[in-house]
């Protein structure tokens, strides 16, 4: 798999910063404009289903193992609808967030490194952007080397008994262009979040290729974001605006 974001170690819990209202600086990067996508409501999805990655998306419900708890019932932007999901034969009933978890809605600036927006990445001209809304993603990348892709689908989280850390899944549905960045339609990770402040301006995630119920540790990649329209301090106390680098 092809990913040029750092590794995120163990004292990341204790460097997320705190954020606040800023203006946005940094390197010039392409306008590419956030999706079309409806602000709410139920939205079907472009796939249901992959053979390739072995799960499905089933026609009715599942009933619900009641040894899971409560989810949480608001509905914080689109949303597909949660009717289950079967992995390679193993089908999932309970949904934490099955409208979407309600402090990552909005955009997000993927950061190199020292939780600071205007730190390059070693890959020239790469910049991402990671959209929330309700369940749905959108995950904008630009390089100098493979040019612009766009990543879209959903997400859903875990819940014990059946998911044993609890990971949120995030599922690919569209891709604009198939192998990009190592990602095809169809693709799914597993992913661990983590969030920096009780206000939510910088999450941290651990991403692991495919449905891993037992997922530990640092995974396939890992990145850290800031909030467009925030200010991140670093390590050193400098601070600097999370712009949208794409706008």
């Amino acid at each position: 798999m092809k990913r040029t974001l750092f590794t995120v170690f163990a004292v990341l819990t204790l460097a997320l910063v705190a954020c606040d209202d800023g203006d946005g600086n940094g390197p010039t990067q392409p306008v590419i404009n956030p999706p079309d996508d409806p602000s709410s409501g139920v939205v079907q999805p472009a796939i249901t289903s992959s053979s390739q990655y072995k799960w499905s998306i089933p026609d009715t419900a599942p009933a619900v193992n009641t040894n899971c708890d409560a989810p949480d019932t608001g509905i914080y932007g689109a949303y597909v609808e949660w009717k289950g999901f079967v992995h390679d034969g193993t089908t999932y009933s309970c949904n934490a967030c099955p409208g979407g978890r309600e402090l990552w809605q909005g955009t997000w600036r993927a950061q190199a490194a020292d939780y600071d927006p205007v730190t390059p990445f070693e890959e020239p001209g790469y910049a991402e952007r990671l959209i929330f809304n309700g369940n749905l993603w959108t995950m904008d990348i630009n390089s100098d080397v493979d040019g612009q892709h766009r990543f879209k689908g959903f997400y859903w989280c875990g819940q014990k008994p059946e998911v044993n850390n609890e990971t949120v899944m995030f599922v690919f549905t569209e891709v604009s262009q198939e192998g990009a960045f190592g990602w095809y339609t169809g693709g799914a990770f597993s992913v661990s979040v983590l969030e920096g402040s009780t206000t939510v301006n910088t999450l941290a995630t651990f991403w692991k290729d495919g449905v891993d119920t037992n997922f530990t540790g640092k995974g396939d990649f890992s990145a850290t974001y800031c909030r467009v329209g925030s200010t991140v301090t670093n390590d050193e106390g400098v601070s600097n605006a999370c712009n949208d680098p794409f706008q």
